[in-house]
């Protein structure tokens, strides 16, 4: 078919997850979608997925069983791994000619992970709480203020601000506030 331009889309979705590939522009009365032909194509390999409705392939073979088109012709994939991610392409074929725009659609497989936040301290491993101001003085020197816990000696460090150039007036304040392990020779 001369002239043809092509539908794109995008689609992302988790690994392990159901995504169904739309086929635009479907060619009407078509028995068991005979007249649609998907492609896939990843990192430069080009492959026939489906060939006048049916599931064809080398790899697509290997995953027949989480592969199926749909009475609209659309594509489901199940069970989606990195390696699905890529190119599909959509063609309407009708007696060898192309018969509609090639409906593009191009699939991205997430890998979702929960990242977990230890936002609780135990007092077991000798956390220490402090507050640190920043007082700016001439010499660009402040001082670490820190609120002393019931009678247990803080020690602190300086906090100096420094720039990445003399004419820079951004600064970043850097700190360190540590409070000595308690003495644990018990032997009076």
């Amino acid at each position: 078919m001369e002239g043809t331009t092509e539908q794109l889309s995008s689609v992302i979705v988790r690994a392990g997850g159901e995504v169904t590939l739309p086929c635009e522009n479907v060619i009407r009365d078509q028995v068991e979608c005979d007249s649609t032909d998907w492609i896939f194509s990843h990192h430069g390999k080009i492959e026939d997925l489906v060939k006048s409705g049916r599931i064809c392939g080398e790899s697509a073979k290997d995953k027949s069983k989480r592969l199926k088109v749909t009475e609209n012709c659309s594509l489901v994939i199940t069970e989606v791994t990195a390696a699905d991610g890529g190119r599909y392409d959509c063609q309407q074929i009708k007696s060898g000619q192309q018969h509609a725009e090639d409906a593009l659609v191009y699939l991205s497989a997430v890998k979702m992970t929960e990242d977990k936040v230890d936002d609780e301290a135990d007092p077991e491993e000798a956390v220490c709480y402090a507050s640190v101001s920043y007082v700016k003085k001439t010499n660009s020197e402040g001082r670490a203020r820190v609120k002393e816990d019931e009678g247990d000696a803080v020690t602190y460090s300086a906090v100096k601000a420094a720039s990445s150039a003399p004419a820079d007036p951004s600064m970043s304040v850097y700190a360190t506030v540590s409070k000595p392990e308690p003495n644990r020779d018990h032997s009076a």
